[in-house]
């Protein structure tokens, strides 16, 4: 099913834990530079690659599109500004300690409206998608690139305790492998 999604209404859902972030899909991954150009070209209304969600009992996963949604949620509640013309705006409170800065500000009510009015195709998978079915969804939006193995894992494993495990013990080998540890 297609269907549009404010992010007003988007950020609602978030909020009430309608939309749930799979273990198996990485963490917040993008930087403030990348996810400022998002609210920029929703600023813009620039084109917007649709978010994936898969219908479960109670919720949605949120199958494509979790760099987006965390972007969203982390600029609507203040962790990072929008670098609109050499302005940093931020969503509706400048972080203490910023506040005497000039080049510093926070969105109009009217920008507020036009970002939080901004529709998002949503594509919606309904009930009998398995998780073969979105392990492909996920390979194909990703450019072909597979599950790395920790996803692999922490899609093979029930309970939510053993997929953090499974994830944190992958990141860590991660970071002893670039040596940032």
């Amino acid at each position: 099913e297609n269907t549009n999604k404010s992010i007003g209404k988007i950020c609602d859902m978030i909020n009430k834990d309608s939309v749930y972030l799979p273990y198996y899909q990485r963490l917040s991954a993008w930087d403030n530079k990348k996810k400022s150009l998002l609210i920029d070209s929703i600023m813009k209304s620039f084109w917007i690659p649709p978010i994936q969600l898969s219908t479960q009992v109670t919720r949605y996963n949120a199958e494509d599109g979790q760099q987006r949604l965390l972007s969203i949620w982390d600029f609507v509640n203040n962790r990072f500004p929008w670098l609109n013309n050499n302005i940093i705006t931020y969503f509706t409170e400048i972080p203490d300690g910023l506040e005497s800065r000039p080049d510093i500000t926070t969105m109009t009510p009217q920008q507020i409206n036009r970002f939080m009015t901004y529709n998002f195709n949503c594509v919606i998978y309904k009930e009998g998608v398995t998780s073969e079915l979105i392990k492909e969804m996920y390979c194909r939006v990703n450019g072909g690139k597979a599950f790395d193995l920790s996803a692999k894992l922490a899609t093979h494993i029930d309970t939510s305790f053993f997929q953090v495990l499974v994830k944190s013990i992958f990141r860590y080998n991660d970071l002893l492998k670039y040596n940032f540890i």
